[in-house]
């Protein structure tokens, strides 16, 4: 949904874009428990801050071998 190059109707994205598109996604992230949230900030959830670190290692692991 984003990346270099990407646009909106033609138009580069911009900082509202961005913030917007990640808002959107926000109640899928929170149901999977990748991010925690109050009303002001994102932090990661409890299965982030488990999968991230294995993740992180198995792509090592796959790289090294």
């Amino acid at each position: 949904m984003l990346g270099h190059g990407w646009s909106v109707d033609g138009r580069p994205l911009t900082q509202v874009d961005v913030r917007l598109s990640i808002s959107r996604l926000g109640p899928v992230l929170r149901g999977l428990d990748l991010v925690g949230s109050d009303w002001h900030t994102w932090s990661a959830g409890p299965s982030a801050r488990w999968l991230l670190p294995r993740a992180t290692a198995l792509a090592h692991l796959w790289n090294t071998s």
